[in-house]
């Protein structure tokens, strides 16, 4: 499965002015990967496992090392490696992906393939 069928955007957090860089939750769009702080993508097990809408399915964001890790969602981070959504790899100690309750989905995105 290619990660651009997951409806993927580049997101940059918002830090507003006084707020403290940790706490900060606040994001938007980005169309540029080097501008990006992190990705945002539907989930490709609940995809896969019936929602190939779209509908239903949750969505993940994977937030890149320059982000607190006080920003959730944690502890993970990862460097976005690639030029667009269709050669980006996440790169970080194991690079993989993993959910820790709700669907349990885990894979890895490399050159733009979600693996599982």
């Amino acid at each position: 499965m290619r990660l651009i069928t997951l409806s993927p955007q580049f997101l940059k957090l918002d830090i507003l002015p006084g707020e403290n860089p940790a706490a900060a939750n606040h994001h938007h769009v980005v169309s540029d990967i080097n501008n990006a702080d992190g990705i945002w993508f539907l989930c490709p097990k609940c995809y896969m496992d019936g929602g190939m809408t779209g509908k239903g399915v949750h969505s993940i964001i994977c937030w890149t090392p320059k982000v607190s890790t006080e920003v959730n969602p944690k502890p993970g981070r990862w460097n976005l490696v690639g030029t667009n959504f269709r050669d980006i790899s996440l790169v970080a100690g194991s690079s993989s992906i993993l959910l820790n309750g709700g669907c349990n989905a885990h894979f890895w995105i490399r050159d733009g393939e979600i693996i599982f």
